[in-house]
């Protein structure tokens, strides 16, 4: 069962886990309610994130890298996470650094094409050129069957050029090195809100594949918000994709082990998935959770007895 979103990330103060749901009506989205338990990450990473996209705005690239470092420590597998990591690396002149940083960040969404192209950059300004042409030979494979019509076709075209700059000879050997090209661009928190708002408007409608891009957006903007992680679970489970859906619960709870949301949706996924025992674990996970009781206990009760979602 999802329940619309009431309030907006930034105006929440996203800056730490909400100690009050952000979808409080009926608690299927529902905050862990204050800091996360001890068995949780040593960092906020969502605050981490944060932290990191506005070093990255004031160009201070080394209290970017310890604020992305933390972010990836608390939740290693967010791409975004392993992708600034790498560009604060990559723009403080750590490109072994970037490197490293880029290729878990491939590895764990390698058909992102601005991962593609940065680590093909960075490759190239180690000499390893044999490395940034396979990067190169993918985006033109991906050009090749865009062939100008896909929505990413200004991004592929880009993103290769950028590629055989790196490639290129300097054109003098006397000439200065030049300054890393910067690419990014980052979601503010009034679009995060509004993507994150858009998300909930087009699950009730059931546009499972929209939503997914409009969650995807928030979460640029907010990183691995427990909130945004547990909804892109819960879309990934409407779509059937049960094993996407089951990461990013465990990714969710990881970061705020006692968030009602995440181990109410993972209770019903467990239940779908025949796993009883399971489902029970999640019901006394939210039972301590709710001093006094709450709808999403009560709710994964019903599944639970129903055997699935209650009619």
């Amino acid at each position: 069962m999802f329940r619309p979103v009431l309030a907006a990330l930034a105006a929440t103060a996203f800056l730490t886990v909400p100690a009050s749901p952000l979808l409080a009506a009926g608690g299927g989205g529902g905050g862990g309610g204050g800091a996360p338990s001890a068995s949780g990450p040593m960092y906020d990473p969502a605050a981490e994130y944060q932290k990191g996209v506005d070093a990255l705005k004031a160009s201070k690239w080394k209290d970017a890298q310890r604020a992305f470092s933390r972010v990836t420590e608390a939740a290693p597998k967010l791409h975004e996470g392993w992708f600034l990591l790498g560009y604060s690396k990559a723009q403080g002149g750590d490109h072994k650094g970037a490197r490293k940083a880029y290729d878990k960040a491939v590895k764990l969404k390698p058909e992102d094409i601005a991962t593609r192209r940065e680590l093909a950059v960075t490759f190239a300004r180690l000499g390893e050129a044999g490395e940034a042409g396979a990067e190169l030979a993918e985006l033109k494979a991906r050009a090749t069957t865009c062939a100008g019509t896909c929505a990413d076709a200004a991004l592929l075209k880009s993103s290769i050029g950028a590629v055989e700059a790196a490639l290129a000879p300097p054109a003098a050997a006397a000439s200065p090195a030049p300054a890393p090209q910067s690419f990014l661009t980052l979601p503010g928190a009034a679009e995060g809100d509004l993507a994150y708002a858009q998300a909930s408007s087009l699950i009730n409608e059931k546009r499972w594949a929209e939503a997914w891009g409009e969650l995807s957006r928030a979460r640029l903007a907010f990183g691995p918000h427990p909130d945004i992680l547990t909804y892109q679970g819960y879309v990934q489970r409407r779509m059937g994709q049960y094993d996407l859906a089951e990461a990013y619960y465990q990714q969710a709870l990881a970061i705020a082990p006692a968030h009602r949301g995440a181990l109410e949706y993972y209770g019903e996924l467990k239940v779908v998935r025949g796993d009883r025992q399971g489902a029970a674990a999640m019901l006394a996970r939210l039972d301590a959770a709710c001093d006094f009781g709450c709808p999403e206990a009560e709710e994964l009760r019903r599944w639970i007895s129903a055997g699935g979602q209650p009619s």
